[in-house]
């Protein structure tokens, strides 16, 4: 099967999807194909090679679970993406200005330098138990009365290292 044969079955299958389960067609070719993007940039950087036999088998329902330096590969492409982005744990001092050790019963909040507020893991986060030092997120949404308002981070991905930041 030639390159226009697999794209065309490919998008068959996207609008049939679609179709399927009313989902927006643009929307999901788009993600469909960031996917495939990474997928093949994650692939140059552990090979060490850019292959144009990389087989992308585009018309499969699934795409392969990445690993563990894929996985840190597109962690550090969302970071150089979204650098502005990017909180890190906001330190805790007591009355004496002294700082205290951050325990897994502190509260934790984060900084960073597009917002002023302080800002927090949701609950339902995959990365809240985890508590990382340092992350990097898509957006800011605010929660509760205007009162009891608290800021949140979206779509929140960890750095593991702050070597990356540099």
């Amino acid at each position: 099967m030639n390159g226009k044969q697999q794209y065309d079955e490919v998008d068959k299958h996207i609008n049939q999807f679609c179709t399927d389960n009313n989902l927006q067609v643009k929307s999901v070719k788009e993600v469909h194909y960031l996917c495939i993007q990474l997928q093949r940039m994650a692939n140059e950087v552990v090979t060490g090679e850019m292959s144009e036999k990389f087989d992308l088998q585009l018309n499969r329902e699934e795409l392969n679970k990445p690993s563990a330096k894929e996985i840190k590969v597109i962690q550090q492409v969302i970071v150089s993406g979204l650098c502005e982005n990017v909180a890190r744990i906001a330190p805790v001092f007591d009355a004496y200005g002294n700082e205290i050790p951050i325990t897994s019963k502190t509260k934790v909040f984060y900084e960073s330098q597009e917002s002023k507020e302080k800002l927090s893991l949701h609950k339902l986060s995959s990365v809240h138990k985890e508590r990382p030092e340092f992350v990097v997120y898509t957006d800011l949404y605010k929660l509760g009365q205007d009162d009891d308002e608290k800021c949140y981070m979206k779509n929140v991905t960890v750095i593991d290292s702050n070597k990356w930041l540099l």
